[in-house]
């Protein structure tokens, strides 16, 4: 820690020099500064060196400016990650909490709007325009997949504080008619099954199967959608630079632009975190991303009850990361950086 300081302190006056690029470099430098502590900070040497793969994938991409967005939101996960790593079961019992919370409104909310009353952005769309008719149920997210994902994720947490708060968080999550959340609903019944007596374990397991028939016959009407003409899309942009990508958040950027041709809408997303991610960082992010979850879960071998709601709330994660992009939503990178930290301390706790 000490010689990251000393670092800082000789370099700030240096970037400090006069000319027009030096208030560029100032945040770009703290920014540097700051993934390089964080980065050796962490114990595990595959994070270790996706932060490392990912500054220098930066770096020779031009250091853009979409190049930082990208990488302040790898410095606020890892921060976020770090943290969650330190908490003891005793802090975490209050982080559960809060999650729950979290969930817990997002579910009200839902109900008020689907009652036709929402103080806030009624008769406003989330998109700025003004609609007529009843405002959507979708809480205070800008659309129903984000909503579905955020609830879909901190479900776990939901029905750790109570059991039954499964049922009201079904409901809602079945209201959105989205894969990505009702993946989460599955994992975190199955997991509550595995947890519960026969006669629970068995009522459960029927209702999975019956709701998993159910939303696939009735509900799914999205289907597979344009994801296969993005996970295309995405596989030649990372075939054409396999080795360190195109650079950071280069999906959002005006530097690769893509545009879906039926319908003329810009993608900043290829529906699938792994995949987005070798297109900016190359193929060595996944492969560095898939070598720390393999590591961490040979460590909680036989710690699999301790791990508690963390484990399905990682499972969901993992299982939405191939279709959706949990990282690159705010609300859900924040539950997976807490996931995975908290399934960390456990594996440090073993060994």
């Amino acid at each position: 820690m000490t010689r990251w300081l000393v670092v800082a302190v000789l370099i700030a006056p240096l970037v400090n020099a006069p000319g027009s690029a030096s208030a560029r470099a100032v945040p770009t430098a703290v920014l540097l500064l700051a993934l390089a502590l964080v980065g050796t900070r962490c114990r595990s040497l595959w994070q270790r060196a996706f932060v490392a793969l990912a500054v220098l994938s930066f770096v020779l991409s031009g250091m853009q400016t979409w190049g930082e967005v990208g990488l302040f939101g790898l410095l606020g996960f890892f921060l976020l990650h770090q943290e969650a790593t330190r908490r003891s079961s005793a802090e975490w019992v209050t982080v559960r909490r809060a999650i729950a919370a979290a969930a817990a409104f997002q579910v009200a909310w839902m109900g008020m709007q689907a009652l036709g009353f929402d103080p806030i952005f009624s008769p406003r769309s989330y998109q700025g325009h003004f609609v007529p008719g009843p405002p959507p149920a979708i809480g205070w997210f800008g659309n129903p997949s984000d909503t579905a994902l955020f609830l879909g994720l901190s479900l776990p947490a939901l029905v750790a504080v109570s059991p039954w708060l499964l049922v009201p968080g079904v409901v809602a999550l079945a209201a959105l008619h989205s894969t990505a959340g009702l993946v989460g609903a599955a994992i975190t019944t199955a997991w509550l099954a595995w947890r519960s007596g026969p006669r629970l374990r068995a009522a459960l397991l029927v209702g999975l199967v019956a709701g998993s028939a159910y939303f696939l016959a009735r509900l799914d009407s999205q289907g597979l959608g344009p994801r296969p003409t993005g996970w295309a899309i995405a596989a030649r942009l990372a075939w054409a630079r396999p080795v360190l990508g195109w650079g950071p958040n280069a999906v959002d950027s005006p530097h690769l632009r893509v545009t879906d041709t039926r319908t003329n809408e810009r993608w900043n997303y290829f529906f699938s975190e792994w995949l987005q991610g070798t297109v900016e960082l190359g193929f060595g992010a996944p492969l560095l991303a898939a070598g720390y979850l393999v590591s961490l879960a040979r460590r909680l071998r036989g710690r699999w009850a301790a791990c508690g709601e963390a484990l399905p709330g990682a499972l969901a994660l993992l299982a939405v990361s191939f279709f959706s992009i949990p990282l690159r939503i705010v609300p859900t990178a924040l539950l997976a950086a807490l996931w995975l930290g908290r399934l960390e301390s456990i594996a440090q706790e073993a060994a």
